[in-house]
């Protein structure tokens, strides 16, 4: 098999997908901080959170920062065993909420 040259992780170059992945993000922390609160005040995710804890981070590197900022530390370990658990929930739920905008073409060229 020969291959001419391969092209890797073009998210964000040939694609204006920036403003999608801090929306998705959004959503995804604003849901989860809201259950987490216990009776406390909301503080909702902001584009600031976003370039301060999760922009240019591996994705899991990302969740675990953002969730430092706010005092919950949740340990690396077994993607199957809880607390880690609650970071790939978080992960796997900001993938999905991407796909069917960026199918629909919102991502901008």
């Amino acid at each position: 098999m020969h291959f001419d040259g391969a092209v890797f992780d073009m998210d964000g170059v040939i694609t204006g997908t920036a403003a999608e992945n801090f929306s998705a993000w959004k959503i995804s922390f604003d849901d989860y901080m809201r259950q987490r609160r216990e009776g406390g005040p909301f503080a909702p995710f902001t584009h600031e959170d976003y370039l301060a804890t999760v922009d240019g981070r591996p994705r899991y590197e990302g969740v675990a920062s953002f969730l430092r900022s706010r005092g919950i530390e949740i340990p690396f370990g077994d993607l199957a065993e809880l607390p880690f658990a609650e970071i790939k929930n978080l992960v796997v739920r900001n993938g999905a909420r991407k796909v069917p905008s960026l199918r629909m073409g919102i991502a901008e060229p």
